[in-house]
């Protein structure tokens, strides 16, 4: 797949009434999209400014309780329960959403299945989570986008892959969009052949998004993402055994409320012609922070400007470590070249901080 060839291919919302878009937020109770779903909620107070004129959403186990800013002024978010299992009841949705919210639409599929970390050992269901369902929502994007006599579809789906596509094996360039995939785990091969089989469907208006770590850092601690649960949880336990955080696992670790901003504006780019030759190539972007950090890093950070009730137990506890001599066969490097953001048009806007800049 050579997704840099893709270039120029999207320019900002530009304010006219014509171009706003709506937005379905297909696991819109994760980390990532509830992030997404906060943001585009806030972005349609302002329609003209934003080019989001309304959010839709989706669950899976738990409806949440909050789904627009504290004293907004925007319609509510609506939400629907889906099992994206359901090939038939997500393309009801999308094609529901199409014809109500249109004449526009962006869906982004934020479902992550639960998978037990990137290192984790994969399965059949873990698999169709991330291969298939995937799959059945842009197909149903792609036809619900088809109006009679048009050459084009009007909605436009948005793919959440990741960096674990790639080996990481030190000393390389900072890996582009069409660098070789190379995935050491079972949840980096699950992205690649959903990569692979998204591109196979020809989406006239398909956009693939590679993250890094993403990082939640809650009001309150069951508000943290996974990666900041982690380290509280580690630090707030009775023993002292010590807690080894690698050094060498370099990550374009970003913050899950600026990937949000960033993905409101890929959902109302207004699409170019391309230049590429397969006018139905995806483009693919790495949409991460363009500074790289460790997880050592990220906890002598948060201990040093948020978590000062915790460094009494950390000094003992945390010790940096190399993940090259722990035995564990994981992705080490994966540096992204983030510069496909702007050069695409699809992120032009949004400033994506770095821990440091962050955690002040």
């Amino acid at each position: 797949m050579n997704g840099s060839r893709a270039r120029a291919v999207y320019r900002p919302y530009d304010g006219s009434a014509e171009s706003q878009r709506g937005l379905l937020v297909i696991g819109g109770s994760g980390e990532l999209g509830s992030a997404l779903v906060r943001a585009a909620a806030e972005a349609a107070e302002t329609p003209t400014v934003s080019g989001v004129r309304a959010v839709w959403a989706t669950y899976r186990t738990r409806r949440p309780s909050v789904c627009t800013p504290v004293g907004s002024k925007a319609p509510s978010v609506r939400w629907f329960y889906l099992d994206t299992a359901d090939r038939r009841a997500t393309s009801d949705l999308i094609q529901r959403a199409s014809t109500e919210i249109g004449p526009l639409l962006t869906v982004v599929f934020c479902v992550v299945p639960k998978h037990g970390g990137a290192a984790g050992p994969g399965g059949d269901d873990i698999r169709s989570g991330i291969v298939d369902h995937v799959l059945y929502a842009a197909e149903a994007t792609k036809l619900a986008g088809m109006v009679e006599g048009a050459e084009r579809s009007s909605c436009r789906f948005v793919a959440i892959s990741t960096d674990q596509v790639f080996d990481g094996v030190p000393p390389h360039p900072p890996y582009t969009t069409d660098a070789p995939r190379r995935p050491l785990n079972p949840y980096g091969h699950y992205k690649v052949e959903m990569e692979d089989t998204l591109q196979n469907i020809h989406h006239p208006d398909l956009v693939i998004a590679r993250t890094s770590l993403i990082l939640t850092l809650g009001m309150q601690p069951h508000e943290d993402g996974k990666a900041i649960a982690f380290l509280r949880s580690a630090l707030i336990e009775t023993h002292e055994k010590p807690l080894v955080l690698f050094t060498d696992e370099i990550r374009n670790m970003s913050w899950s409320n600026d990937l949000a901003e960033a993905l409101v504006e890929v959902a109302t780019a207004i699409r170019c012609e391309r230049v590429t030759m397969d006018a139905d190539t995806a483009t693919v972007i790495h949409l991460a922070c363009p500074e790289t950090t460790n997880r050592f890093a990220l906890a002598q950070r948060l201990l040093s400007t948020r978590w000062s009730e915790y460094r009494h137990r950390a000094a003992g506890r945390i010790t940096p470590g190399l993940s090259a001599e722990s035995g564990l066969r994981r992705p080490l490097d994966l540096t992204m070249d983030v510069t496909s953001m702007a050069e695409t048009g699809l992120v032009t806007r949004t400033r994506l901080r770095s821990i440091f800049e962050y955690l002040q």
